[in-house]
């Protein structure tokens, strides 16, 4: 479903260019369901909450590190593109 955000460009139409995005939205969605069901089917009984925990963790250093390594592309050779 996200591949619907590669067309968003190529139109005219608010009205097409939210829908788009409202499907490709609706697929991440769905897969994050799926994401947060794991660690309930792989983990041990006692620890699902750790695991889970790790995984929040984990998938959260993204929004931290990137703006760190994009600060330190730009810095480095001066330009964005």
């Amino acid at each position: 479903m996200s591949l619907y955000i590669g067309f968003v460009p190529f139109n005219e139409s608010v009205f097409m260019t939210v829908l788009l995005l409202y499907i490709a939205k609706s697929g991440t969605a769905v897969a994050a369901s799926q994401v947060w069901a794991l660690p309930g089917d792989v983990a041990p009984k006692n620890s699902v909450s750790i695991i889970a925990g790790l995984q929040n963790t984990v998938s959260n250093m993204g929004g931290a590190v990137g703006p760190i390594i994009t600060s330190t592309i730009v810095g480095t050779s001066g330009n964005f593109t």
